[in-house]
This record gives structure tokens, sequence and C-alpha cells, in this order.
């Protein structure tokens, strides 16, 4: 099996801030994966491999946080095809939209993660979102077939079943935040399919 950490790779400048990279090992052989997240050496904890203080900059924590989540499951999918694999594979994987992966599935994966961080009533939120979204839906879908059309006909139903917009704003709202984290994740290219419909309920509220 795979392993993957987290580490820091330090700036040449003295106090300047160091890049987070992902280290993939298997079968001795070493990969790294390099991010865009910048982070000062005295708020990283080496040891540990992660921030010192999550909750002082919570959007870090949960990208490194996603992105752990994300190397696991393609570890865990390659291991269980009972298949030979390689590092370099894991972070093709990584760095590749997955259009397999499904809508509903990575929501239960954020609420999890949401309630291992204690963050109870966020994680409470996505539950009540992904029980309505799973009702409209009738079954999981792959997330790139989350798409405009789509949202729309999810918001006119819960409008017709007298859903205050209050509410199926905030629906949207928590959908956009889980979709832009599958984009992040590279599960999904972006293509906005929230955008049009909170537009639409934010200036209906305001009427």
């Amino acid at each position: 099996m795979a392993t993957i950490k987290v580490k820091l790779r330090a700036s040449s400048i003295t106090s300047k801030a160091g890049t987070v990279y992902y280290q993939v090992t298997h079968r001795r052989v070493i990969r790294q994966i390099t991010t865009g997240i910048h982070i000062l050496p005295e708020d990283w904890n080496r040891k540990q491999q992660c921030l010192k203080q999550p909750e002082a900059d919570a959007a870090l924590h949960s990208r490194i946080q996603g992105d752990m989540t994300l190397l696991r499951r393609i570890i865990k999918d390659l291991d269980a095809s009972g298949m030979p694999y390689t590092a370099e594979e894991v972070v093709r994987r990584f760095r590749k939209p997955d259009h397999t992966a499904t809508i509903l599935a990575f929501m239960q994966e954020q609420i999890d993660m949401l309630r291992l961080c204690n963050r109870l009533g966020t994680a409470q939120n996505y539950a009540n979102t992904m029980h309505r979204l799973a009702r409209f839906l009738g079954g999981d879908i792959p997330i790139a077939e989350v798409t405009e059309q789509l949202i729309e006909r999810f918001n006119a139903s819960l409008l017709q079943c007298g859903v205050v917009r209050n509410t199926v704003s905030f629906y949207m709202r928590i959908l956009r935040s889980v979709y832009n984290k599958a984009v992040r994740n590279g599960l999904v290219e972006q293509t906005s399919p929230l955008r049009t419909a909170l537009l639409y309920t934010e200036r209906k509220m305001r009427i």
C-alpha cells in the first residue's frame, strides 16, 4: 500500500513562507505533489504534519484535509483493484479530474470530516442539504452531472414543496461550497452550476 505525508518545503530565504507538498511513497519510490499553499515555518507542526493552529486558518486546513482525503481514496481504490500500480499513477489520478466521483458520496465525506473537527452544527446543515438533494435525485450521480439545468430543477422542486426562499438560498450556498471543494480536489472541472440559481434566488429575496 502506498503511503502519503504532508510536508513543508522551507524557503531559501529565512523567515519567508515555505510551500506545502504531498509526498507519495510506494514500493520505495517517492513522488511529490507541489501545492500552491504557502505557510510560515513557525505556523507549521513538522511532527504532526499540520498547521499548529488549524482554527486560525480554516480554509487552508480544510484544503489540505480535502487533498489528503482524495489521496487516501485514490490509494484505496488502486489497492482494491488488485492490479499493480506506481506512485506516478497515484499522482496522475490526483491531478486528473475523476468523473466517477459522485455528489452524495462526496457530501458525506465532507460531513464526516466536519464531525471529526467537531463542527457539528455545520455538519448538520450539510446533512440536511444532502438529504434534500438525495430525495430530489432519487439516487447518487457523478459530480460532473451537477449542471446548471439540474440545479435549476432542484431549485424549482424546493419552491414547489413550500421551502421558503431563505432556506433555498441556504441550500444553494452549501452546494456551491461542496462543488467548489470538489473542483479544488480535482474531482470535476469548474462550470459554476450554482451561479445562476443563487443570483435568481437572492434577487427574488430582495423584491
